[in-house]
Formats: structure tokens, C-alpha cells, sequence
């Protein structure tokens, strides 16, 4: 049940760090987006799968059943080539433990293997990157290659979560410069998740370069996890971004961040500033950086 909270819990996470822009007017969200029938975020669900139902006792069963102790090590690596599908994701995600180092090789080898679920293969890659070790590095670096689109979009998310420096020159270097939005929007918000400052400058290479306003909006969503002058700047350039979600998004992150530099540039951003519901972002987080 950990692992099927984990995933659920990092779904949500994503989906709650795009809500602020289901409040902005529908005429403003529809000229940004670029071409027909594009979508204004990446379909979560679609691309890592729907987590398993816990599975609960029928009336028959007898109580003790539903207190059963989690399958061995070697009973989950059996269940790794299970004939069922939903045996295999279970396994896949028990397997994605906080530090359970020796689970990654047998991840790594339902990952890389091509002819398999690709709903299996993302969940190993989530898996991989909920144990958290440097050692997984190379086995997601290969994943960020995938045809598929969706084992590169969990790839992505996963390397937020290693805690390797080789992880953000990935997302640096490979996963924000990816072909399809959705790995690079994915990308983009595992840079946050890093915490390491070397992410900073990848960030701000988004700001500065992205066609689509949802990664933009990202990138300026992601510089909240970060302080010091250089982050703030990149925030103050994306409130003049053209996009009004980025310039919102933008502002928030500024008053999560405070500070006398955040509160110069909300007070110049609030000179320029059109969009009302943007303006409204600016003097929001204003409040928020006096009170600090």
C-alpha cells in the first residue's frame, strides 16, 4: 500500500502544482495554446497509469487475511514475471523503497525491457526514483532515451529524486531540451525537486527559451524551492514574461521567497502589470513578503 500511495501522492503533487491556472480566463488559455486540440497540461494518468486498488478482504474472508505481512524480497522479484499485469505493477512498486538499494537492478531490468507494459515500465522508473540512490543514475539515463513518451515523462519525474549531481545534468542537459512538452515539463518540475543549486541556471534556461507557457509557468513554480539574488532575478524577468500565467506564477514564487530584492521587483512588476487576476498575484504575495 506505500508504494500505491507514493505514486498517487506524486501524481497529485503535479496536478496540484498546475491548478493555479485553471482560475485564469478561458479566453487567455485558449490563444495560448499551440495548435489544434493541444492540451493545456500533461494527461497524468494516462501516462503513468491509474495506481492498483488496495486490495480489501471479501466477506468470506476471514480477518487475518487483510493484516497478511508484505510479500518477501524474493516472493516480489518472483512476482516481477508474473503472467498478470497487476501482479507485476504491484511488485514493480513494492519494490520502490527509500533506500532499498538492491531492488534497483531487477527494476533497472523491467525499465530497460522494451517489449513490457509501458504502464509497468514507468512505474519502475517511479520506483527507482523513490529509492533515492545515486546507483540508479545510469539505468534512468538510458530510460531518458525511450521511444515512448510516457517511460520518458516518468524517467524525468524520477530523476528529481536521486540524489546525484549526474541527475540534474541529465534534466539539465537532456530532459528540458526534449522533443515532446510533456518530458520537458516533467523535467522541469524535477528540477525543483532536487534542491540542488546547480538546477537554477536550468531553470532559468527554460524561462528564457520554452515556446510553451506551461513549462515556462513551471520553471517560474520550481524557482520557489530555491533563495539568493540570481533565483529572484530569473523570477523578476519572467514577470514581464507574455504569458499571464508565468507572470502570476511568477509573483507566487517571489512571496514564498521574500525578501527585500522580491518585494523591489513585485512593487516595479505592479507598475506594468495588466492581467487582474496577475495583479492580484503581485499584490498577494506584496502582503506576504512585508509580513515575513
Amino acid at each position: 500500500m506505500g508504494a500505491d500511495f507514493f505514486m498517487v501522492r506524486w501524481c497529485m503533487r503535479i496536478v496540484l502544482a498546475t491548478v493555479s491556472i485553471l482560475i485564469l480566463p478561458l479566453t487567455s488559455l485558449q490563444s495560448q495554446q499551440v495548435g489544434s486540440g493541444s492540451q493545456h497540461f500533461p494527461p497524468i494518468q494516462e501516462l503513468l497509469g491509474t495506481p492498483a486498488a488496495v486490495a480489501l478482504p471479501t466477506g468470506t474472508s476471514d480477518l487475518r487475511d487483510s493484516l497478511r505481512s508484505e510479500p518477501t524480497f524474493k516472493q516480489t522479484v518472483r512476482d516481477l514475471t508474473s503472467r498478470s499485469t497487476s501482479r507485476r505493477r504491484s511488485a514493480v512498486r513494492r519494490l520502490g523503497k527509500k533506500g532499498k538499494v538492491r531492488g534497483i537492478p531487477y527494476l533497472g531490468a523491467v525499465l530497460l525491457r522494451t517489449n513490457t507494459d509501458p504502464k509497468t515500465r514507468a512505474d519502475a522508473a517511479m520506483s527507482l526514483g523513490k529509492i533515492g540512490h545515486w546507483k540508479a543514475v545510469a539505468l534512468l539515463k538510458e530510460s531518458l532515451g525511450d521511444p515512448s513518451v510516457n517511460i520518458r515523462f516518468a524517467t524525468a519525474l524520477a530523476l528529481g529524486r536521486v540524489a546525484a549531481n549526474d541527475a540534474v545534468t541529465l534534466l539539465e542537459e537532456q530532459g528540458i531540451r526534449d522533443t515532446h512538452w510533456w518530458v520537458r515539463y516533467a523535467a522541469t518540475v524535477a528540477l525543483g525537486d532536487t534542491k540542488h543549486p546547480a538546477a537554477v541556471p536550468a531553470l532559468g534556461h527554460v524561462l528564457a527559451h520554452e515556446m510553451r507557457w506551461q513549462v515556462r509557468q513551471q520553471a517560474a513554480r520550481s524557482l520557489a524551492s530555491f533563495k539568493g539574488k540570481y533565483t529572484i532575478g530569473l523570477l523578476t524577468n519572467a514577470l514581464a514574461d507574455q504569458d499571464p500565467s508565468v507572470r502570476y506564477t511568477a509573483a507566487k514564487s517571489l512571496g514564498e521567497i521574500g525578501g527585500l530584492q522580491s518585494l523591489d521587483a513585485l512593487m516595479a512588476g505592479l507598475e506594468t502589470e495588466r492581467d487582474p487576476l496577475a495583479r492580484e498575484a503581485i499584490k498577494s504575495s506584496m502582503k506576504i513578503v512585508v509580513r515575513k
